[in-house]
């Protein structure tokens, strides 16, 4: 009798133990629904402000989903743990701080991420596997000073991590849009940057390795805008496995691609220059440039109003006609020279002047020609060596359809109000000959 008496007791101890467990874990999870173990719901009424901060929800949950209720947050958050953290429902959560991520297994999505500091919005740091960052509104409010840290989502440097970063807007980051710092990326793993739109930050995207390390990166259908420098950006020692593809590049002040793994005269790493101008949109016109001081190459947007060009038709000049777009048209003989010279005249808009009124000098010019057959095919090296004034031969990126000649850039071109210079056309198949020349400042 005692005996099971003592039983009893026993089963009535734990099942008290059990109750009070559940009780303890409600209270602390007000304000949310987590999903594990021990579920509990409580809403919180329109209007009202939630009582508990995400991060106590966070350190409240177990493995699972946490949902946040609408409101704004002012806080800086850390996840230690497995677990996806997401706006309860259809509602509408602004989260005006940073996110630190350090933890495998965790998703982030659907939020207003506006930054109140000069850090990453996101930081993904060491023991971030299979994390995914998804449908988030990432605003930078440009709080910084420019540094690539300064970024909407950063991957800290050795970090090994894998990650999916998808349909999210990052917009106004004095740093980058999305930075995987030095060798931030785990040799194992995939890391998957897919359907973002990413505008008006510094470089849109910075992918960078080091030497030796691999990865596979896949940058695919999204928009990179109005960044202050690169689209995207590729360093110099990396040696992951890259595809680029399907991506829509518009207005990005310094390049739309810039990629250090070149060298002036190699142009044999993956994806090629060919392949980032045919698998993906570069809007308006544009050229490959080397930059000798940076050591890559950029693929620059060519504005056609940054300098007045037009043709000098004297003296020992060739003949030709200008068409009202200011195109020059050239007839000539099977391997006859031609010699063309044109003029570059400042407009208003390069707001080059000095204080006393008079234009000043320009750093670093790229000249691009755009030269056509009568059938109005792309001309390239087999039918045409251009040689410029300096003796250095025009650079062509060929393309079976369409493409460029360029001659640059040239540190300290000496324009002061206006300067001529010339170049000779040698063509290898007689024909008339269309030639359209841009030119384009560039800055650092």
């Amino acid at each position: 009798m005692k005996r099971r008496l003592s039983v009893v007791l026993a089963l009535a101890m734990v099942f008290s133990l059990v109750l009070s467990s559940v009780t303890m874990a409600a209270e602390a999870v007000v304000g949310a629904q987590i999903s594990n173990e021990l579920q509990a719901e409580i809403t919180v009424e329109e209007g009202e402000t939630p009582e508990k901060s995400i991060q106590d929800l966070i350190n409240a949950a177990a493995e699972g989903t946490v949902e946040v209720p609408a409101g704004i947050y002012e806080e800086d958050i850390i996840i230690e743990k497995s677990l996806t953290l997401k706006p309860a429902g259809d509602e509408q959560v602004t989260i005006q701080g940073h996110i630190t991520v350090a933890a495998s297994n965790v998703t982030v999505e659907g939020f207003t991420i506006k930054k109140t500091d000069a850090k990453p919005a996101i930081t993904l740091k060491s023991g971030s596997k299979n994390v995914t960052i998804s449908n988030n509104k990432i605003d930078g409010v440009d709080k910084g000073n420019g540094q690539p840290a300064d970024a909407g989502i950063r991957i800290t440097q050795d970090a090994e991590v894998t990650a999916t970063i998808i349909k999210n807007e990052i917009a106004n980051n004095t740093g980058n849009g999305i930075y995987v710092h030095t060798g931030g990326l785990a040799s194992d793993g995939n890391f998957i940057v897919s359907e973002n739109t990413v505008v008006k930050n510094r470089t849109g995207i910075v992918i960078d390795g080091k030497e030796g390390q691999q990865a596979t990166v896949k940058i695919i259908d999204n928009t990179l805008k109005e960044n202050t420098a690169h689209g995207i950006s590729v360093g110099p020692a990396t040696g992951y496995t890259l595809t680029i593809e399907n991506n829509t590049f518009n207005n990005n002040s310094r390049s739309h691609f810039s990629d250090r793994r070149y060298s002036a005269e190699d142009a044999t790493v993956s994806p090629s220059r060919k392949d980032i101008l045919n698998k993906n949109t570069i809007e308006g016109l544009h050229a490959w440039a080397w930059n000798e001081e940076g050591g890559r190459w950029l693929l620059v947007p060519v504005q056609e109003n940054m300098l007045k060009m037009s043709w000098v038709m004297g003296e020992g000049q060739t003949d030709g006609t200008l068409d009202d777009n200011g195109n020059l048209t050239v007839t000539v003989n099977e391997n006859e020279e031609k010699n063309a010279a044109v003029k570059a005249e400042f407009v208003d808009n390069l707001e080059s002047f000095t204080e006393e009124g008079t234009i000043k000098e320009i750093g670093k010019v790229l000249f691009v020609m755009e030269i056509t057959d009568e059938s109005e095919n792309f001309v390239n090296e087999d039918v045409l060596t251009v040689i410029a004034a300096d003796e250095q031969s025009l650079g062509c990126e060929c393309d079976d359809a369409n493409g460029f000649w360029y001659w640059g850039p040239r540190e300290g071109f000496p324009f002061i109000e206006e300067a001529t210079t010339e170049f000779t056309y040698s063509f290898k198949q007689a024909g008339e000959y269309s030639v359209k020349i841009y030119a384009v400042q560039l800055t650092e």
